[in-house]
């Protein structure tokens, strides 16, 4: 019988679709705690007046959280804690 971790994909794997940007640990824990937070400025995910999902990263690649945006702001709509 094979181990689940055989069979199982990462989380990942199905959102591949969706834009990552990483975020430095002060944000990361803000977005741990559901809080809003403003779009980095070097990154090409920043559209204005775009809403979409955005998928929040920390420097070390983690999956944090899954962010709707909304011009700059993002906000939490699934955290993480892997």
């Amino acid at each position: 019988s094979a181990a689940a971790s055989d069979i199982l994909l990462p989380v990942e794997t199905v959102l591949d679709d969706i834009p990552a940007i990483l975020f430095e640990d002060e944000f990361i824990q803000k977005l741990r705690w559901g809080q809003e937070v403003s779009l980095p400025l070097q990154n090409d995910a920043s559209e204005k007046g775009e809403t979409s999902l955005v998928l929040c990263k920390s420097q070390q690649g983690q999956l944090v959280a899954i962010a709707r945006r909304n011009g700059s702001k993002l906000r939490v709509a699934r955290g993480f804690n892997l």
